[in-house]
């Protein structure tokens, strides 16, 4: 019968503790590390984090059904009020200026400067409304894309004066609505008697 030398008990590096394996990115970070140490290799440049990035964790872990629901609700009524007032201003001044995006820029800036300052200075809003009104409705019933899309077509028709006309009266305008609608607010809501 032939004896088995017996093993040579050498000690263990690790103290003798179970080996745990690498997840696969401490693995990736394990081999970086050892080429940045030889000589010669030159390790990749680390990946800049994409702008969607968690953008889908981020949706569905920290905004509320309830927003989404608020937002989303508004947006479909300001959408549809936007189109009727503009389909209806159409039918009665035609479409040679864009009076109807005018208009409804002009309508909805001055409820949104009405509204918030209600909801800012005077009571406190449940902050769904707020959603409701100011970011869903008045978001969907006002639109910026249109107003610079049809600025663009006064300028391609040979109408550099009505394009100038339009921009700087929807902006200068559209702040001065605000700023009635604000002070309307704030008339208002003053107890009486007191002194503007």
């Amino acid at each position: 019968m032939v004896s088995k030398r017996p093993e040579s008990r050498r000690p263990r590096a690790d103290g003798g503790r179970p080996r745990r394996c690498l997840t696969v990115s401490e693995e990736s970070r394990t081999r970086t590390r050892v080429d940045q140490m030889r000589p010669g290799t030159a390790s990749p440049a680390p990946r800049a984090p994409a702008l969607w990035d968690g953008l889908g964790s981020t949706l569905a872990t920290r905004i509320p059904w309830s927003t989404l629901a608020a937002v989303g609700g508004g947006g479909i009524l300001g959408a549809n009020a936007r189109y009727q007032l503009g389909e209806w201003i159409i039918t009665r001044w035609g479409t040679t200026f864009p009076w109807g995006t005018l208009l409804v820029n002009l309508s909805g800036s001055l409820v949104l400067g009405f509204y918030l300052t209600l909801a800012t200075e005077r009571f406190t809003a449940r902050p769904l409304t707020r959603l409701f009104v100011a970011t869903g409705f008045l978001g969907g019933y006002t639109t910026f894309s249109t107003f610079s899309y049809e600025a663009m077509r006064l300028l391609q028709a040979g109408e550099p004066v009505r394009a100038l006309l339009y921009v700087t009266g929807s902006l200068l305008a559209g702040i001065a609505a605000v700023i009635a609608g604000a002070a309307a607010a704030r008339a208002l809501s003053r107890p009486p008697g007191s002194m503007p």
